[in-house]
């Protein structure tokens, strides 16, 4: 698993303001998805019904209800005579009824916990049934079969197999091409002895780690491992030293379920039901979708910041930053703030010069009166005086006004008092405001699935 220093700005738990302290940049809303077209990653849309989510009482990784996916065969119209009924069905052809047998399992009836998960995953073919019509869901993967999995999430076009650097995989082996192609990826490895055993069945944790490898390969950053630290399941302590950040990193995430105290049975062969549902819920949920804009945010963040560093002749010591402007997202937008106005030419000028598309279409470079370093002095003494004028109060939000002038906090409660305090101590630097409208919850119109590859992840800076 791969871990960088944590760069969100510890105080600003809800806010959009970014640390200076290194190169690798994160913004503080860590789940929070943006619905901004220039910052959300689009979705394809696949013609399945959105599944219903119940928990169950273990804490499996696997532990989902769906209700299952709902094909309208035909609507039958009646006339007033005797004649026969008329069917119109929506599958029309022997080659469309093919098409929904082959995600539909003889050994997965619709009220099986994982049944919507297996459907889909099979149908976006990153897993495949048996030629008896089985899915066989309780049967453990093997080494090779999650190899295939992730090889198919992954999918980069790679067709030609030239040798394999291990010894117990040879060229006819049907998950060659596969394993080599992970292996290269480091998202999963071999043993000491250059040996892979692709047909040894893979533990709970073992595929913890493929899949944080796998996320982790992508490109994400850990943006605050302590918060991973909050993550404990009932049997947290007889996971392996080397699978404990992937363990609660995947239910950090919500790619795997976590309650407090429930169980996780690291040492437990993984199923195929279960490795279809994290599957699912890694390329075709909300919380992948929420995933995702946080890679694309971690990459327009850390492309901005070697440009400026570069720019500004920082040599790599990006901390510099903090006396010369501020970093931070508003609106799907990542603005550049500078106080000095020739050097924010210089950074407007350079980002254009990149000719990046990512880049000229989120970041905003912009002159601005208030640097980063002024910027978290004054929101942390408005958080300590927030919550000694409010004790029972919520800050909601934390992020500069446009020309970073000032900071504007969204609570969700305000005295008269509490306004005269913060006039008093801050002047005009900082103002607290109500929610513009009550927060609702998310109305859910989003398209699925996610493609299983999105080509800018791996842009070369």
């Amino acid at each position: 698993m791969y871990k960088n220093t944590p760069h969100a700005l510890r105080a600003l738990v809800l806010g959009t303001l970014l640390t200076t302290t290194g190169l690798g940049f994160a913004s503080a809303n860590t789940t929070t998805t943006t619905h901004a077209p220039a910052t959300t990653v689009e979705a394809t849309k696949m013609e399945t019904t959105r599944a219903d989510v119940a928990k169950t009482e273990v804490a499996k990784m696997d532990v989902t209800k769906t209700e299952t996916t709902k094909i309208e065969t035909a609507k039958i119209k009646s006339t007033n005579t005797a004649s026969p009924a008329i069917v119109n069905t929506s599958i029309g052809t022997p080659q469309d009824i093919q098409k929904i047998r082959a995600h539909i399992f003889t050994d997965v009836p619709s009220d099986f916990w994982a049944a919507n998960s297996i459907s889909t995953v099979t149908k976006a073919n990153l897993m495949k049934g048996y030629s008896d019509g089985t899915f066989r869901p309780n049967q453990p993967m093997t080494r090779e079969e999650v190899a295939a999995l992730f090889n198919n999430i992954t999918d980069d076009g790679t067709a030609a197999f030239l040798s394999s650097k291990f010894k117990d995989i040879t060229s006819d082996r049907w998950s060659a091409l596969a394993i080599e192609s992970v292996a290269r990826k480091n998202i999963i490895s071999g043993y000491g002895d250059d040996t892979y055993k692709p047909e040894k069945y893979m533990s709970r944790q073992e595929f913890a780690v493929v899949a944080d490898n796998y996320i982790h390969y992508l490109g994400y950053t850990t943006e605050d491992p302590t918060v991973l630290d909050n993550i404990a399941y009932g049997d947290q302590k007889f996971v392996a030293p080397w699978a404990q950040d992937a363990v609660r990193e995947l239910a950090y995430l919500g790619f795997t379920n976590y309650a407090p105290g429930t169980l996780f049975n690291p040492e437990k062969y993984v199923t195929r039901a279960e490795a279809a549902e994290i599957a699912y819920r890694m390329t075709q949920t909300e919380q992948a979708l929420a995933f995702h804009n946080t890679l694309f945010k971690q990459q327009v963040e850390n492309k901005t910041a070697n440009i400026i560093d570069k720019a500004l002749g920082y040599g790599n010591d990006f901390t510099k930053f903090r006396q010369d402007g501020a970093l931070f997202w508003e609106a799907g937008q990542l603005h550049a703030s500078l106080t000095d106005q020739k050097k924010t030419d210089l950074i407007s000028n350079a980002i254009t010069e990149a000719h990046d598309p990512q880049l000229d279409r989120t970041v905003v470079v912009s002159k601005g009166k208030l640097n980063q370093a002024q910027l978290e002095e004054y929101q942390s003494d408005a958080i300590a005086l927030y919550q000694q004028k409010e004790p029972q109060g919520k800050i909601l939000s934390i992020s500069p006004n446009t020309d970073t002038s000032a900071l504007l906090i969204t609570v969700d409660s305000i005295q008269k008092s509490t306004l005269k305090a913060f006039k008093k101590k801050f002047h005009d630097n900082v103002f607290l405001q109500l929610p513009p409208e009550p927060l609702t919850k998310s109305d859910g119109n989003i398209q699925f699935p996610l493609p299983p590859r999105v080509n800018y992840y791996n842009d070369k800076q």
